[in-house]
């Protein structure tokens, strides 16, 4: 079955918050998430909101009409995906939402534009959790199974990874054939890789 791993975009009714991370960051990506499979029969993403939740995928991303999603499917076993859904779930699931961590990408995208890199550079208001920390240390559990994976993802620090290095980074990893796009999860706006 894999393990599957996207994002999304808010297209409508976008929220400030969701217009300056795409300023911030130069990138159609607003969220990052991890869907975990087969709970009560339903697909959940972990979510990060207020805190790191469990969210009904169809509800939230699938039939959402303001989201543009793209979902990925890591080839992992099913029980190498169960191993890395578990890590996320015991390491994750009740943490507080990072918002001092934002700080850092308005930040980064300034030193980028000075053609400074800092992404090496710890976060420097770590408290709490972003939605893209998560996936990244998704990506970092797949790579215990599929080592090239660690070659995407390590010029970055989780808390410093945005949910825009998140969309790119498993864009590179399914032009490159290590991942597959699910197509059957994937929204038509979202070919714009």
């Amino acid at each position: 079955m894999g393990f599957k791993i996207g994002g999304l975009n808010t297209i409508n009714h976008s929220t400030i918050y969701g217009r300056l991370q795409r300023f911030v960051t130069g990138i159609k990506a607003t969220h990052a998430f991890c869907v975990l499979q087969n709970y009560y029969g339903e697909s959940i993403e972990l979510d990060a909101e207020l805190s790191i939740t469990l969210a009904l995928l169809d509800k939230d991303v699938i039939n959402n009409p303001d989201v543009d999603y793209w979902i990925f499917d890591i080839p992992l076993t099913d029980e190498q995906s169960y191993e890395v859904e578990k890590k996320l779930f015991k390491e994750f699931i009740g943490q507080t939402y990072g918002f001092g961590q934002l700080f850092y990408f308005v930040l980064r995208r300034i030193d980028e534009l000075f053609g400074r890199d800092i992404r090496l550079h710890k976060n420097w208001i770590p408290y709490g959790t972003v939605c893209s920390e998560i996936n990244w240390w998704a990506l970092k559990y797949c790579s215990e199974y599929i080592p090239k994976i660690w070659d995407y993802i390590k010029d970055w620090l989780p808390d410093n990874f945005s949910a825009g290095d998140s969309k790119k980074t498993l864009y590179k990893l399914y032009n490159d054939g290590i991942i597959k796009l699910d197509k059957e999860k994937m929204s038509e706006k979202s070919i714009d890789k």
